[in-house]
């Protein structure tokens, strides 16, 4: 539960970051 919330998190900063 708690990794699978730091990993959705995580692409979302590299996503904006690509971005």
């Amino acid at each position: 539960g708690n990794d699978d919330d730091d990993d959705g998190t995580r692409s979302q900063s590299l996503k904006r970051r690509l971005s």
